[in-house]
């Protein structure tokens, strides 16, 4: 219904896309609320699997870089040296 009023221009200086001032305090209230508990309780959660998990990658590659080695130089030796 505000759709059609506003297309017929009658309504004075409603503005279609400016929300109406008490929604735009809610909605600031709202996100500074969820802001705050996101960051209270979430994030840290977050910082600390993220934190594990990098720390299980580099373990990984530092793995990953000892077998190369080892591959590179038992592949170096010669079969009849074995």
């Amino acid at each position: 219904m505000n759709w059609i009023l506003a297309a017929e221009g009658t309504g004075g200086n409603s503005n279609v896309l400016l929300p109406p001032t008490y929604e735009l305090i809610i909605g600031t209230i709202a996100f500074f609320v969820i802001f705050f508990a996101l960051s209270k309780f979430a994030l840290p959660n977050i910082r600390k699997t993220l934190e594990a998990r990098t720390e299980s990658i580099e373990g990984g590659i530092a793995k990953a870089e000892v077998a190369t080695r080892s591959i590179n130089y038992f592949g170096s030796i010669s079969p009849t040296v074995i």
